[in-house]
């Protein structure tokens, strides 16, 4: 005897989410096949009868996204507000985070005539780091989703928002740590910037993801 199990999906990118999370139910003994749909954010799973539901919601977790059994309308719509609330509460925060480091770009391309630029220019490479970082956590998932894609032996979207937004954080941080090694002050000379920093890179680039999974929420 067989059953169809029909779960919910939460946390899927593109549609290569959806094919890393078909690979990885159809790995489970008793599964006969398995669909994912990216579109509906819902997997679809046919196995055998004593397959217990709570089994193919712990190996989506496993690879890196939530799943839950398939609600009534009445419970969908609550998740999905729910959902749209915890992605407007996570724009905010990044946003909060980002407008700073917007404000040190505008200074950089008006040097000279901005009040207040001979006390922030020479701060602007400490604080765009704590800033980063601060942006950072607020989107963990991305950098936990590259992870378990990982483990998959397999890349999707958060592999390629990690790799890139890793890379300008880590660059960033070398030449700061080089900087203050060097001239012994973690602030720039002559009330100028510190040279060869790109956290507003890293951090705009996952505020903008993050605001792109806003209105993908409120799309559905």
């Amino acid at each position: 005897m067989t059953k169809i199990t029909t779960l919910d999906i939460e946390g899927m990118h593109c549609s290569s989410c959806a094919l890393l999370i078909e690979k990885s139910l159809k790995k489970l003994p008793g599964i006969e096949n398995a669909h994912v749909n990216f579109a509906s954010s819902q997997a679809m799973v046919k196995s055998e009868e004593n397959i217990d539901p709570n089994v193919l919601i712990q190996q989506v977790k496993k690879s890196g996204y939530s799943a839950s059994i398939k609600v009534e309308h009445a419970n969908e719509q609550k998740k999905r507000t729910k959902e749209i609330k915890i992605r407007k509460n996570r724009l905010l925060s990044a946003g909060i985070f980002s407008i700073p480091m917007i404000l040190f770009m505008v200074y950089d391309f008006f040097p000279g005539k901005i009040v207040g630029e001979k006390i922030i220019m020479p701060r602007m490479g400490i604080v765009s780091l704590l800033l980063t970082a601060g942006i950072f956590v607020i989107g963990r998932e991305f950098f936990q989703g590259a992870r378990s894609a990982l483990k998959m032996k397999t890349f999707n979207m958060y592999s390629l928002i990690a790799i890139g937004t890793g890379v300008a954080f880590l660059f960033s941080v070398y030449n700061l740590i080089l900087f203050i090694g060097y001239i012994g002050s973690f602030l720039g000379l002559d009330g100028m910037m510190i040279p060869n920093l790109y956290f507003e890179v890293a951090g705009l680039l996952i505020t903008f993801v993050i605001l792109g999974k806003y209105l993908e929420a409120k799309a559905k």
